[in-house]
Formats: structure tokens, C-alpha cells, sequence
């Protein structure tokens, strides 16, 4: 029984998302984000308490899929929204839409400091 067990747990966390992962629900407002999540929630994708993310579409382009990635595998789009209410609520101004890769990448960096290790930001920052 104990094998059977250790077989299953090494199967489920193939299976799962990678550590660093979070999943991206993007929307065109808070409410339709909040929507997309509550749907994704009610068709078992993912759980509550899950990592998510519920960035707000400013983009052109077509809405990416809700899914569950590393920050390394979102688009410069995708990212630029993902990290603009946290640049935001750490009271930096957000970076301009055509902000190249290099810029986004210093940005998250720099908010990487600026969040425990809780993913919250830090009180006294």
C-alpha cells in the first residue's frame, strides 16, 4: 500500500503545475476577471487558495487563456499587466505599454524586493 501511495503522489505532481507557477486569469475589468476565476473555480481547474492572478487586459490583442504559468512563460503583454497593480499598490509608476523585455524584467526584479516572502508587500517598504 505504502508503494502505491508513493507511486500516486509522484504521478499527481507531474501531473500539477510547475513550483514557481501561478495561475493567470486575465479579464477586461475587475468584474469579468472576477468572473473567468469563479468560472474556472466551478469547473475544477483550479481551487481555492491556489496562486492566481487576476490581471486586467490592457492590450490590443486577443485575451490570453486562463493557465498556469511561470513568469518567464508569459508573453511581454501578459506580464506587463500581471505586474501593474503591483507596481501600483508598492507605489511605483507602472512602466508604459511599450516597455521592452529588459525593462519588464529590471521591473520585476525590483518588485521582487518589495514583496515578503509571503507575497504580500512588505509593511514597511
Amino acid at each position: 500500500m505504502r508503494g502505491t501511495i508513493t507511486r500516486l503522489s509522484r504521478l499527481e505532481a507531474k501531473r500539477g503545475p510547475k513550483p514557481d507557477a501561478r495561475f493567470y486569469v486575465f479579464g477586461l475589468d475587475e468584474d469579468d476577471a472576477a468572473e473567468r476565476y469563479a468560472a474556472e473555480i466551478r469547473a475544477g481547474t483550479i481551487h481555492r487558495g491556489d496562486p492566481c492572478t487576476t490581471p486586467i487586459w490592457r492590450s490590443a490583442g486577443p485575451l490570453p487563456a486562463s493557465r498556469w504559468a511561470t513568469a518567464d512563460e508569459l508573453t511581454d503583454d501578459e506580464l506587463a499587466d500581471a505586474i501593474h497593480p503591483l507596481a501600483r499598490m508598492s507605489g511605483r509608476e507602472p512602466l508604459p505599454r511599450d516597455a521592452d523585455s529588459a525593462a519588464l524584467t529590471a521591473e520585476m526584479t525590483a518588485l521582487r524586493q518589495e514583496i515578503g516572502p509571503e507575497g504580500m508587500l512588505m509593511p514597511w517598504k
